[in-house]
């Protein structure tokens, strides 16, 4: 998985969405040890793959759900629009 070009990050973050599905920038920061540019550049690499969807709809702040995931626990959210 190429995911920003920091694979090993990558695999941090994918590994930590499973003991915390929701997330911010702050927290992926945390969990992969990325600086903030690169930080929003793999949450954006990882919403182009389908795997991060920002669920605040702030313009701040924003918050991060790891959808794939949750969805095999919450059949209500399976039918809720992406």
């Amino acid at each position: 998985m190429q995911a920003g070009g920091n694979t090993a990050a990558a695999l941090k973050l994918l590994e930590g969405l499973f003991s915390q599905p929701v997330v911010t920038a702050k927290d992926v920061a945390r969990i992969t040890g990325l600086s903030v540019p690169a930080t929003y550049s793999l949450i954006a690499k990882f919403g182009e793959m389908g795997l991060l969807t920002e669920i605040s709809g702030r313009r701040w702040r924003r918050v991060y759900m790891y959808r794939p995931y949750i969805e095999l626990f919450d059949d209500d959210l399976v039918r809720a629009p992406v």
